[in-house]
């Protein structure tokens, strides 16, 4: 299937809806799409009416064949933007119902079949899909357990609306929700719900990741269909951890390498993304790919801190099997235009700073002819870069380890350290209990921390934002360190060998040993931008100054004015990291708020 927007309508009370279909074929369109897919139900005294649309990007080898159609052969019943990974365990599952080369949507379709509303939960990939059962009158929409591809949906009296982006869920909608007041609070304030739920506008709000939406004689529930599970194995030295996870990652980057013609990487020259580009170049190397290769770096010729040069230009000495391109990107790390809609970026929701280097990176591949685009992010919450900063992980280990790694410990947590050593001794007993089958054996703390990851706002909010610029790119993103399997892995194997010496990451370290070059073995410094956003924020400082002196955060209530002239007298080329965060949420929230103003004046809570 690849990439595709998708939306649906469902009016439970009858009413046309064929309208809707014009409004998301001006939203949803993809530029470049390589074909479009609308269908509206016929009337049915009674029940509801229906519309799906999908616009897709041909990305897979597969795409090529027919977009799935209900049993019957007469009305299409399922949109979606689907990317599977298990097709191989699928389509033997599912056989023989299936064609010999089945596209992902077909194999969706026949797991719907199978499994009715359980389906996603047999699925594993990146997708987000919106299904129409006449027979049941009912209407399924899902989205993958790590909220890779986005999802969202709003209510609007007997009207229904789902759809891949916040413009899709609003060109449905017959008045424009208000901005959502306290969303945009805790955004201005790093505050993410724990549940990442609500959007920037009332009534509009995401199917969370790992969760499915179903809708049936106008009632609509949203629940979680599955969750990460540490995974059965067995692992008793460093050498059998490391050998599994390497063939974990490998596995991960070459089910992501399906394409029809060449894939981008965005490649840093840290250790996340060149051990990506490094097994991609491995994989064509020894012939399981066959598809030209292309990277893309943002270089910083004056900025020593965030120059990785050297480690970037030994990647690609050894990646004789990819094209590189380097962009200069001194002066463009942070830019108030790009804040806005400087660059033609849709501001559905107050943008996230983290477009500035990937989003031009990724447009450049387009032009290069990549529609799809891998990337190394997500390592760092997956292996947890800095591990020393849970003090949980401490208590975990076995007594030697706990006297060689002590001091990293205490150097970087002491008080978190003394703060966990309750909770790591129930946590203990309760294990004890188990074993002597007393209640339910319970995750270790590391796997209970890795699955907070991946479900708090946080990281979620940071995946919706990622998807937004996937679209806005014409791209599609995938990330090998977003593999369940490997997530699994990581959550079953002991806390103890995934670091150690000091060193977060380990056990990457140890399995790309003899891939990447020898440098990466000895680093302890990595590149860093932060410091280059604050020179942008000191370097732009008069354009800030007028646009907060009359600000609609001040009229929505959003900030006092103490504090907005607090922030502005502590702009300087070295403010800390966390100012130049909260100034570019202030930012992005005035210039959203004055888009919205065009028409509709900004509600309150």
């Amino acid at each position: 299937m690849g990439f595709a927007n998708v939306g649906a309508v469902v009016d439970f009370q009858g009413a046309p809806v064929d309208e809707v279909l014009v409004s998301f074929e001006r939203s949803l369109a993809l530029a470049g799409a390589d074909d479009t897919l609308s269908w509206a139900s016929s009337p049915d005294r009674g029940g509801p009416t229906v519309a799906l649309f999908q616009s897709r990007i041909h990305t897979l080898p597969e795409d090529s064949l027919p977009i799935a159609l209900s049993r019957d052969g007469r009305t299409p019943r399922l949109a979606a933007d689907v990317r599977l990974d298990n097709r191989t365990d699928l389509i033997r599952t599912l056989a023989p119902c299936v064609p010999p080369m089945p596209s992902d949507t077909a194999l969706l379709v026949d797991a719907y079949d199978r499994w009715g509303t359980d389906c996603a939960r047999h699925l594993r990939g990146d997708f987000a899909f919106v299904l129409w059962d006449e027979r049941e009158r009912l209407l399924l929409a899902a989205r993958d357990l790590f909220g890779v591809r986005g999802l969202l949906y709003a209510r609007e009296g007997a009207r229904l609306l789902v759809a891949s982006t916040i413009t899709g869920v609003l060109a449905g909608l017959r008045q424009r929700p208000h901005p959502n007041i306290n969303h945009l609070k805790n955004f201005i304030a790093g505050r993410p719900a724990p549940l990442p739920v609500e959007t920037a506008h009332q009534s509009v709000r995401w199917i969370p990741p790992g969760h499915q939406l179903l809708a049936r004689n106008g009632t609509i529930t949203v629940a979680r269909y599955d969750q990460l599970r540490p995974a059965t194995v067995s692992v008793r030295t460093q050498a059998d951890a490391t050998e599994q996870f390497r063939a974990l990652l490998i596995n991960s980057v070459e089910v992501r390498l399906r394409g029809r013609d060449r894939i981008g990487f965005l490649v840093s020259g840290g250790f996340d993304s060149s051990s990506i580009l490094c097994l991609a170049n491995q994989a064509v190397e020894q012939g399981r790919c066959s598809l030209e290769l292309r990277s893309y770096s943002g270089i910083f010729q004056c900025n020593r801190k965030a120059d990785e040069r050297e480690y970037l230009n030994a990647v690609l000495v050894r990646c004789r099997h990819v094209i590189p391109t380097n962009i200069y990107w001194d002066d463009r790390a942070w830019s108030l235009d790009l804040l806005g809609e400087g660059d033609g970026f849709p501001m559905e929701e107050p943008p996230e700073s983290s477009r500035f280097l990937g989003v031009p990176l990724t447009q450049r591949a387009v032009r290069d002819g990549c529609r799809v685009v891998l990337a190394g992010t997500w390592a760092d919450q997956l292996l947890l870069r800095n591990p020393y900063l849970y003090g949980e992980l401490f208590w975990e280990m076995p007594a030697s380890n706990m006297a060689r790694e002590w001091r990293h410990f205490l150097r970087e947590s002491p008080r978190r350290v003394l703060l966990t050593l309750g909770p790591a001794i129930l946590l203990r007993a309760r294990g004890l209990l188990a074993t002597m089958g007393i209640g339910a054996r319970p995750d270790s703390a590391h796997a209970s921390l890795l699955r907070r990851h991946f479900v708090r706002g946080r990281h979620a909010a940071i995946m919706n934002s990622a998807d937004r610029h996937a679209r806005f790119a014409g791209a599609e993103r995938r990330y090998p360190f977003l593999d369940r399997a490997l997530h699994e892995f990581v959550m079953a194997v002991p806390a103890r060998f995934l670091f150690g010496g000091g060193q977060g990451k380990r056990i990457l370290r140890l399995a790309m040993a003899d891939r990447l070059p020898v440098s990466f073995q000895a680093r302890t410094t990595f590149g860093a931008v932060t410091h280059l956003y604050a020179a942008g924020v000191n370097r732009e400082r008069h354009r800030i100054e007028a646009l907060l002196t009359s600000p609609m955060i001040l009229e929505a209530g959003l900030v006092s004015p103490r504090r907005i002239a607090r922030l502005l007298a502590r702009i300087a080329p070295d403010m800390p990291p966390p100012l130049t965060v909260e100034i570019q949420r202030l930012l992005a929230v005035e210039l959203w708020l004055r888009k919205q103003s065009e028409g509709l004046t900004p509600g309150r809570p």
